[in-house]
């Protein structure tokens, strides 16, 4: 004896190939959507390190303008010197050097 079935055979295998169908179209939308996605995700990925490596690299003006702080930084410090110095040696009122005997350096090593 045969089961009894509640459908007839050719409604199941329709709505069983109709399910394969809609399974496949499933598959492919979601293909479609992780391909597109990744895409625009390297897209975004190139696109930021393109930008940062631009803005990374100083125009020639900026270059220019840094060698140019550079320079007045060391003028300035040279300057300071300079006028230390100056004021060192103008402390003195006859603006001789100062002389020390032999004995005051032994005694200045000796002691310090």
């Amino acid at each position: 004896m045969s089961e009894p079935t509640l459908i007839n055979t050719d409604t199941k295998i329709f709505i069983s190939q109709t399910l394969k169908k809609c399974h496949k179209v499933k598959e492919n939308y979601y293909n479609y959507m992780y391909n597109i996605g990744g895409f625009i995700f390297f897209i975004i990925l190139f696109g930021i390190i393109l930008v940062i490596k631009y803005r990374g690299k100083p125009t020639h003006q900026e270059k220019q303008e840094k060698s140019k702080k550079t320079k007045e930084y060391i003028l300035s410090k040279i300057k300071i010197m300079q006028d230390v110095k100056r004021q060192n040696s103008q402390d003195l009122i006859t603006n001789l050097p100062k002389w020390e005997s032999n004995e005051d350096i032994l005694n200045r090593k000796i002691y310090r």
